[in-house]
């Protein structure tokens, strides 16, 4: 019913070389949660957003995301098609959010709901997805 990433987008290389072939495993990975989401299923996503620091202060961040870096995964004729997705989402909301905002228990579709209920007027470092499987 949902699949969620919290700070993982941003560490899935966006292209590769295998065998001299070149990969897209972020647009991989996408189709994998695409492919695993039930029709209707929800995919959450939170992570650090172009052009804040902790977009780039970790050396691990090899994908940096922008504010309409999901756009390529949505609509009717996705973008991201050229390069082997397969998949479409809707939308449901994309939002900047400051993660430095306090965690309360439970699930991790939990805290982004908690999230995006709470979030108004803050710094922006973060974005938040909410994709919708179609």
């Amino acid at each position: 019913d949902s699949v969620a990433a919290f700070d993982v987008v941003e560490h899935i290389p966006r292209t590769a070389f295998i065998d001299g072939r070149q990969v897209f495993p972020f647009v991989q990975v996408m189709n994998e949660i695409h492919r695993v989401l039930a029709p209707g299923g929800e995919f959450y996503a939170i992570t650090p957003v172009y052009p804040c620091l902790e977009a780039f202060t970790d050396p691990t961040h090899v994908n940096i995301i922008t504010v309409r870096s999901h756009e390529y995964f949505c609509g009717s004729e996705p973008a991201a098609r050229a390069y082997g997705f397969t998949g479409r989402f809707e939308c449901v909301e994309a939002r900047l959010l400051d993660l430095k905002l306090h965690f309360s228990a439970g699930s991790a579709v939990d805290h982004l709901r908690s999230l995006w209920r709470r979030v108004r007027g803050r710094p922006r470092t973060h974005v938040l997805w909410r994709l919708r499987r179609v």
